[in-house]
């Protein structure tokens, strides 16, 4: 029930599986994300008593940094290969709550730097990192509308962010105007 320890667990939990997926991929074998990871991300993004901005850290997985740092032997491109494939996966398998969850905080309203505001900005752009692996024209409408509409620079350079990681070609042009205007 405590958060710090939910969010460290959390952080165990994905430790572990991107460590054992580096190696596999290591080893040449192919990636399968553990089903247990997909469950304990949809029992969070269904939980709807959790502090949002506590949720938005539990969903983040352990940086590649963070990763090497606990490696005996570090294999850079295993482990950045094996953290994008959890990442895709994850958006893939929960694009349904990323969605909804995304929709639901994606409201318009006069910008505010209160706690409340700043969980929402923080869980919403989250949820659109996660979204935008998927490389669906329409989440990329959407980030681009974010952007155009951000009223606040964590929005804008959230969906910046969220164009610059999209390997979508059809993004391109979009991502190259977006960066102008940046």
């Amino acid at each position: 029930s405590d958060g710090f320890n939910r969010w460290e667990a959390s952080q165990q939990m994905g430790v572990q599986v991107l460590q054992d997926l580096a190696a596999n991929r290591e080893q040449g074998k192919s990636l399968q994300l553990d089903n247990r990871l997909i469950a304990a991300y949809r029992t969070l993004l269904q939980d709807s008593s959790l502090d949002k901005a506590m949720l938005a850290l539990m969903l983040e997985l352990p940086s590649e940094t963070y990763l090497a740092e606990e490696a005996r032997v570090v294999y850079t491109e295993s482990l950045h290969e094996a953290r994008l494939f959890v990442r895709r996966t994850l958006a893939r398998e929960l694009r349904k709550e990323f969605l909804a969850l995304y929709q639901q905080l994606q409201v318009t309203r006069f910008y505010t730097a209160n706690a409340t505001d700043i969980a929402d900005r923080s869980l919403k752009n989250t949820a659109l990192s996660y979204l935008m692996l998927l490389n669906d024209p329409a989440i990329v409408q959407n980030c681009l509308q974010q952007y155009n509409t951000a009223n606040n620079m964590t929005d804008a350079s959230a969906a910046l962010s969220a164009l610059i990681h999209c390997d979508a070609d059809f993004v391109s042009a979009d991502r190259d105007r977006v960066l102008k205007l940046f």
